[in-house]
Parts: structure tokens; C-alpha cells; sequence
């Protein structure tokens, strides 16, 4: 069965609203659109807006952000929306946009309830988008990544004296990342919690 996404277009096109400057600025870059079970999240450059939907949606789709402007410029004329991916495109009434698309398989990804900041960001080293959308751990780490950014921004400031950059805290980050998905592997990680 082909995935399918009902939606209302007042919801569609207020979400897309939401999301209108990044749009415009990133036309070229490409806009994902996956399905939690009951809503169409919309994401693009780290911003993501909600719909009401259901269907069967066990993907995400890929879109340029120009495409999803035109909705946002000419919306479909229908109230009631169903959206279909089939053969690259995907469908909403008589429009139709032009989109790549990645299975998501099942698969839960298990974080232990003391789990640090690090630990969570580890996931990104070790498991791949899909089964990161497909877990639902997509949106915290990606506002985990972004806590870490200002983290070593701050740190950087703190440290300018000591010509200590962003850079060498990112190096020095990524090498903790990487020590900590070693651990995690060889069983060597108990000792830290």
C-alpha cells in the first residue's frame, strides 16, 4: 500500500505559514516530511511545524522548501487533503511535487534512564536518520546538537584568553563522542554511571 496522509488544508497551509521565511531563504535545500501517528511533521534547517493527520505515512519524504513555498502561494482548492507518495512524486489533489523518499523500518532505540547529554548525541554515531525518525528521537537530538553548539560557543568565549577556539572545543567534543560509542560498544561504559 502506497503511503497516504489525510490532512485539513487550513492546517497544511498554516503550518507551511509558519515555516514561510526558511522557505524562501533555503529554496534549494530540501524539506522532510514524516508522520509520528497522528501528526505530518514538517522540518526544514532544524525548524519543524506540525499538521493533524492520519494515514499510513511508515517514511520520510523529501521535498525542496521552493515546492512547499508554492503551497503556501497556491494552495489546493480542496478543504479535505490526502496527500499520496508513489514513484517520486508526491500527490495533493491536482498538484503534484516532485520528492524522494526513505523507509523507515522498525526498530526502537533504548537510552538508559540516567542517560547524559553525551550519551544521547552518541545515538547520531551509531544509528542511522531513519532509525532515528523512526524511533522519535529525532527532534531532541536535534535540540540536544544545537544545546551543544551553544555550549562550546560559550565555552569558547570563556577559554578566547587562553586562544582556545570553537574549533579545538569541537575537536576535543568529537573525540569524547567517539570514546563514548567505544565503551558503549566494548561494555566498558558501566563504570561512568
Amino acid at each position: 500500500m502506497e503511503p497516504y496522509l489525510e490532512v485539513e488544508r487550513y492546517d497544511l497551509v498554516s503550518a507551511l505559514r509558519q515555516l514561510k521565511v526558511g522557505l524562501r531563504r533555503h529554496a534549494g535545500q530540501e524539506a522532510r516530511l514524516s508522520f509520528d501517528g497522528h501528526v505530518l511533521e514538517v522540518a526544514l534547517q532544524g525548524v519543524t511545524s506540525g499538521v493533524p493527520a492520519r494515514g499510513r505515512w511508515r517514511g520520510t519524504a523529501r521535498v525542496t522548501a521552493r515546492a512547499l513555498a508554492s503551497l503556501v502561494r497556491l494552495p489546493p482548492r480542496d478543504e479535505h487533503l490526502v496527500l499520496k507518495y508513489s514513484n517520486g512524486v508526491i500527490r495533493i489533489g491536482r498538484i503534484l511535487l516532485s520528492a524522494r523518499w526513505q523507509d523507515i523500518g522498525p526498530g526502537a532505540i533504548e537510552v538508559p534512564l540516567n542517560a547524559t547529554m553525551l550519551d544521547y548525541l552518541a545515538i547520531r554515531e551509531t544509528r542511522s536518520p531513519a532509525e532515528i525518525v523512526a524511533s522519535g528521537l529525532e527532534k531532541e537530538l536535534d535540540v540536544l546538537g544545537v544545546k551543544a553548539e551553544k555550549i562550546i560557543q560559550r565555552a569558547a568565549r570563556v577559554l578566547a584568553t587562553l586562544e582556545i577556539g570553537a574549533q579545538e572545543l569541537r575537536v576535543l567534543f568529537s573525540h569524547n563522542l567517539r570514546r563514548r560509542v567505544a565503551e558503549d560498544r566494548d561494555g566498558t561504559a558501566e563504570g561512568r554511571r
